[in-house]
């Protein structure tokens, strides 16, 4: 019976917990400004607790002084010290938000940042013009040539609609993942173009704010949660749709056609990085972009199983 007991203790310490690092829903704070975060700029960004359908969240406001104005805002000066002291067997970082609205004259990383400043692991939106798209970010390695570069991956096509949104960091393999209300995306080793980046120092869990256009700008979000995890307490039923559900785009960059890896599929749409869709193909493995003006795009691919969104680069 003793070691019935020890083994089950064993088992149950091995596979780890779902252990919060933050966890804030703003229905505590009275309705008004918002003092006790951690907050950077000149001028600094306006925070306040708002109520809205009887509930609360968290509006920012960034003040227009000149361009471009950057702000960060953190919950907990000290996340470094969050992760490092988590729970063993809990290697991996996963954040939730809820993004109301946006009035987006600027561009928004949330996320999880290295001890650089680089984003390892989180969304970003924004554009010159208010309500742009959502896209879940990473950081990678190109195959290609090695270079360190950002992986992005369209989550919503704009930040006006309402949107909860989780994203995860493996840091012993480097997989990330991200998930909205209608589908989830994995970025691992198995992907053609790309390497994840295990063992990433993590220093901080953000927002971080850059004011790009001549007016005011402001931000609303609820429920914003961080946990440290374990591949137990990690979702697999859903990594494994995703995984099933293999494509592969290439060349990227391209200056003249693209070559869509994928069964069965149905539509082919080619965006601009604000969501605007520039150019709606045939249906084919191979797809010719050499009318497109150099620069970044997002193709949307969608199948008989899944729709899948990922950015290529015209030469």
């Amino acid at each position: 019976m003793k070691k019935s007991i020890f083994l089950l203790s064993f088992l149950i310490s091995a596979l780890g917990y779902s252990q919060v690092l933050e966890d804030e829903n703003f229905n505590s704070y009275p309705n008004g400004t918002i003092t006790d975060w951690y907050v950077v700029g000149n001028p600094a960004p306006v925070l306040e607790a708002l109520p809205l359908n009887g509930e609360k969240v968290l509006k920012v406001t960034v003040p227009y002084s000149h361009v471009p104005n950057i702000v960060e805002i953190q919950k907990n000066q000290n996340f470094q010290n969050l992760w490092n002291n988590r729970q063993v067997g809990n290697n991996i970082i996963k954040g939730e938000i809820d993004i109301l609205n946006s009035n987006i004259y600027m561009a928004g990383s949330i996320g999880v940042f290295d001890t650089n400043g680089q984003q390892i692991v989180g969304i970003w939106t924004g554009s010159a013009s208010s309500n742009g798209p959502i896209y879940g970010t990473a950081k990678v390695v190109k195959k290609s040539d090695n270079t360190v570069t950002t992986y992005d991956v369209m989550l919503s096509n704009s930040s006006s609609n309402p949107v909860k949104i989780s994203y995860t960091y493996n840091s012993e393999t480097g997989e990330v993942s991200w998930k909205t209300p209608t589908n989830t995306y994995i970025l691992n080793s198995s992907n053609p173009q790309y390497n994840v980046i295990p063992n990433q120092s993590i220093k901080e869990n953000k927002i971080r704010l850059e004011l790009i256009h001549m007016s005011s700008a402001s931000l609303t979000i609820d429920n914003y949660k961080t946990e440290a995890i374990s591949d137990a307490a990690l979702n697999t039923s859903e990594h494994t749709i995703v995984k099933n559900n293999k494509i592969s785009i290439y060349p990227n960059p391209s200056k003249d056609y693209i070559n869509i890896d994928a069964k069965n599929i149905k539509s082919i749409e080619i965006m601009d990085m604000t969501g605007r869709v520039v150019d709606k193909p045939a249906v084919s493995s191979s797809v010719n972009i050499s009318n497109l003006s150099s620069g970044n795009y997002m193709i949307k691919v969608t199948t008989d199983n899944f729709t899948t969104t990922e950015k290529i680069i015209k030469k």
